[in-house]
């Protein structure tokens, strides 16, 4: 039965949210509270825990001298009193407490500001599924946090839009109507330029946004209130 530790523990955290370095060797420190230790699945083919195996909990009840993995897997077992603090906490993320300030960016071009947190939890510092366990050594290799937007997507979803706004600005179309969609499209185009892809002080994918479609939507405006009635 596990019996509950509460642990200090220092780790190593992306230079920035996202990042995939660690060039400036900056750490954090965060405390744990759970049970002192932990058994999980692991594939024996990849050496990793995906999303579609047993979720490690404390109410996960394993006993090593009479239970089994399931097949195609192996059991690990996380001394999380001992070398293993790290990743039970990234198995855990809800044992974990840690003091927090608010990062601000200013984005260009009038879209505000981006905030997040810093610095990250364990579990948003490094990707829990990417994560791999090597049986010989019992070391656990680490994989920082995956970007859930890249600037290869973005571009693609800002061609996408463009394709799908063709129609907007057709030449047939009043100027009143077609204007609004001209100065969208273009500032879409703009996007890398925008937000300086490509440039030593390039803003990461995941801090983009889109300009906002126009608010008539292409449709004619509605009649002027005149106060002139039909009838």
């Amino acid at each position: 039965m596990a019996t509950e530790i509460t642990k200090t523990f220092t780790y190593d955290i992306p230079d920035e949210y996202l990042a995939q370095t660690n060039s400036n060797g900056d750490t954090a420190t965060a405390t744990y509270t759970g049970p002192d230790k932990l058994y999980v699945f692991v594939d024996e083919a990849t050496n990793k825990n995906t999303e579609a195996q047993q979720p490690p909990d404390e109410d996960f009840h394993y006993n090593p001298s009479t239970d089994t993995a399931p097949d195609g897997e192996r059991v690990v077992t996380l001394d999380c009193a001992g070398a293993d603090t790290l990743m039970c906490a990234i198995f855990l993320p809800h044992t974990v407490t840690l003091e927090q300030s608010q990062v601000t960016v200013a984005l260009p071009e009038g879209y505000g500001n981006y905030q997040n947190p810093w610095p990250p939890y364990p579990d948003h510092a490094y990707e829990r599924t990417l994560s791999t366990h090597d049986e010989a050594s019992g070391n656990w290799t680490l994989t920082w946090k995956q970007p859930w937007q890249t600037w290869e997507t973005l571009i693609q979803l800002r061609n996408d839009r463009l394709d799908t706004t063709d129609s907007k600005v057709a030449s047939d179309s009043p100027d009143a109507i077609k204007q609004p969609w001209i100065e969208f499209r273009q500032k879409l185009r703009d996007i890398p330029v925008t937000w300086k892809k490509g440039e030593a002080d390039e803003y990461p994918a995941h801090m983009v946004k889109f300009p906002e479609e126009p608010v008539v939507g292409g449709f004619a405006e509605p009649p002027a209130d005149d106060g002139v009635g039909i009838g």
